[in-house]
This record gives structure tokens, C-alpha cells and sequence, in this order.
């Protein structure tokens, strides 16, 4: 049975060294990128088409049915984005907005300006596909919203860790999160989730390097007691003298 609303996501990895974000204008409000990806198979063995937005924005972006929003939050007004232009462009789906004049808008601007958001993503349904080659091509869907994923952390798009970035992304990653925590001028809120994140990619980043020095000779040693998180802290110091 098909699902009725499936969402798919694309990192600024999927688009192989070129940004995911084209333009951000703080002063004009502008945000302007990519929230869909065509040609690449993604973790869930989907391929989307050139061509399968074509109907959908044609028929609902003029009657004001596909949103940008905040983290999927729909039924959410304060997570209402913009009225997005649409466009599909050769490599994938491509949105311009114009952010809500709201303090959720603002601090979504400030999180692109400090390159903290790196996700995208849309939730539609399929209304056609063909299965061939251990691959669903994804040949045309109907768009319900694009969703600007702040920093995963809403239930329905589930943040699961850093687990899945190599080393250099994560320690990429973390000084970002950092940087944006430390220089940021956000509200209360999103600097909690900054936190949040933070600690998590703490936590990720050790693990991750506790697993490959499982087979090395040159384990970093501890001389005195530690906590986990001051251990944790020893860890990332190494990785970023790397």
C-alpha cells in the first residue's frame, strides 16, 4: 500500500561541493536554493526524475497548496515561511523565498547566513513510479509543502545523530555549531537546540573515533580520571588538530 505522505530529504552533500543554499539577503528577507535533488539514489533507494514537479507546481503553486515551512510543522502558523516560487531546474527542484517578517523567520535567516542549515526537504505523495534496477524512479508526485529543516530536531524528520558524516564533516559540523553558539544572536530557543546539537555531535564525534582507534596502535591516552564529557572534550581536541 502507498503511503499517503512521505517526506524526502537533501543535505548540501548531495549536491557533491556546490552549496544547497544559493542566496540569503537578510535585508530583503530572501532565501533562495534547492529543495529537492533529481538523479541520485537516496538512502531509500528512490530516484527522482526531471519532470515529476512539473505537474504539481503547474496546478497547486498558484492556488497558494504548497508552503514553505518550519521542520513540516503544517498546521503550525508561526512555522509559515513564505509563499515560495518553484521552479525545476535541470539538477532538481529550486525555491525563492521571501521569509515572514516573525521572529521564527529572522532566526531561520540568521541560521542560513551562518551556514548552520545544511537540510532540506518536501512531504508529497506519489502519483507515479516504474521500479527497475534495484531503484523506484519517481516519475511524478503531488506537492504538499517544502520544509526547511532547522536542525532535525522535529518528530516527523527524527534527528538521529551525526553517525552517518565522516570524520571531516563532523569536525566541519561542530565548528559551525560552535560558531554559530558562541557569535550567534538568536532567540532563547534556538539557542537551546544549538545546544542540544552540540552535545550530540560531542557524543558522536567520540564514539566515532573511539571505533577507528579500535585498530590502531596510537590510542589517545587519559593520565587522570575523567568524566565522560571531559573525555569526550580530550577526543575532539585531537580531531581538530587534524
Amino acid at each position: 500500500m502507498k503511503s499517503f505522505y512521505e517526506i524526502k530529504n537533501i543535505f548540501s552533500s548531495d549536491f557533491e561541493g556546490e552549496s544547497m543554499i544559493k542566496d540569503v539577503d537578510l535585508k530583503s528577507r530572501t532565501v533562495t536554493g534547492y529543495f529537492s535533488r533529481f538523479g541520485n539514489k537516496d538512502h531509500d533507494g528512490d530516484i527522482m526524475v526531471p519532470g515529476s514537479l512539473t505537474k504539481t507546481i503547474g496546478e497547486r503553486l498558484p492556488k497558494g497548496l504548497i508552503p514553505h515551512i518550519l521542520d513540516h510543522d503544517i498546521h503550525v502558523t508561526l512555522k509559515q515561511l513564505s509563499k515560495p516560487k518553484l521552479y525545476e531546474k535541470a539538477d532538481g527542484g529550486f525555491f525563492e523565498s521571501t521569509i515572514t517578517d516573525t521572529q521564527n523567520g529572522l532566526d531561520t535567516l540568521k541560521l542560513y547566513r551562518d551556514g548552520v542549515i545544511n537540510q532540506h526537504s518536501f512531504g508529497f505523495r506519489i502519483m507515479k513510479d516504474d521500479r527497475k534496477d534495484d531503484a523506484r524512479y519517481i516519475k511524478e508526485v503531488m506537492l504538499y509543502e517544502i520544509s526547511t529543516v532547522t536542525l532535525g530536531a522535529n518528530s516527523d524528520t527524527p534527528f538521529t545523530g551525526f553517525k552517518s558524516l565522516q570524520p571531516k564533516e563532523m569536525v566541519s559540523r561542530y565548528q559551525v555549531l560552535t560558531k554559530a553558539f558562541k557569535d550567534g544572536d538568536y532567540t532563547d530557543e534556538t539557542f537551546a537546540i544549538l545546544e542540544a546539537q552540540i552535545k550530540q555531535i560531542e557524543i558522536d564525534m567520540a564514539q566515532k573515533y573511539l571505533q577507528s582507534i579500535e585498530k590502531t596502535t596510537e590510542p589517545i591516552i587519559i593520565t587522570q580520571p575523567e568524566t565522560k564529557r571531559q573525555r569526550d572534550f580530550t577526543i575532539i581536541k585531537e580531531l581538530l588538530k587534524k
